[in-house]
Order: structure tokens, then sequence, then C-alpha cells
């Protein structure tokens, strides 16, 4: 079940990750930080901002986009260097941000797809706020 994660947390995983999220993702982590959506009927299951607020939420929250977008990076299975896992469908396809081209420090709002099988990134010309708007 999602819930609300502190700003600080956000923050902090910023830092870590060297970059800004867009606004709109922003927004809905800070208000549920996971859930799911849907596009085009494939099921999406957004990776939780790391919160230390409590145990319960430490065990909740450790498989957070840090974690998931390094995990990506291990399996040495052609995953952009330059991007930040955000969302998984359970088949090992991952959704992702890439950093701005005119502001390299900023993640850009368009979201991204990993297709596990191939290797292959798909473009789904959407901002993360246009994905997740028709939940």
């Amino acid at each position: 079940m999602p819930f609300p994660v502190e700003w600080k947390y956000i923050a902090e995983t910023q830092r870590k990750l060297k970059t800004r999220f867009p606004l709109d993702y922003v927004v809905r982590m800070k208000r549920e930080n996971g859930g799911a959506f849907s596009v085009e009927g494939e099921a999406w299951f957004l990776f939780p901002i790391f919160d230390t607020s409590n145990d319960k939420r430490i065990k909740r929250t450790c498989s957070d986009v840090c974690h998931e977008t390094k995990e990506m990076f291990s399996f040495d299975v052609g995953f952009p260097t330059n991007a930040i896992a955000i969302a998984n469908n359970g088949c090992g396809d991952v959704l992702f941000f890439l950093p701005d081209e005119e502001e390299p420090e900023r993640l850009q709002d368009n979201v991204f797809c990993f297709r596990l099988r191939g290797g292959e990134i798909v473009d789904f010309e959407s901002t993360f706020r246009e994905l997740t708007e028709n939940e």
C-alpha cells in the first residue's frame, strides 16, 4: 500500500543519484511513495524512495530507486548508463528517466522503457504525468 514520504528523503535520493527528479514525479512520490499504474493495459510498479523514518518503512522501501537503478547496471544487459530506474512491470522491463540534454543535472520529464528481452529502449513520448494520470 502506498504511503507519503517526507521531502527530506526525496532530497537525499536526488543527492545520492546526483540529479533532480521531474516535478510531477516528486509530487506523486511525496503523496504515494510507490504504487502502481497502467500504460496501455500493462501494469507498472513504482520503486519507492528509501524512507528511514521507522523499521516498517525501511522494510517497505529498501528496494528503492537507487537500489533498483544499481541493480539494472549490474545485469550488463544494455541498460543506459545515465538512466534512473523508476518502475518495473514484474517481468524484467523497467521504466526510466534520462538526464535533460540542456540541463544534465536534471532528469527530463519524458519516460522511457527498457525491454529486457532484446534490450530494446522504447520512448513512450509521454511525460510521467501523462502516463500516470489515467489510473
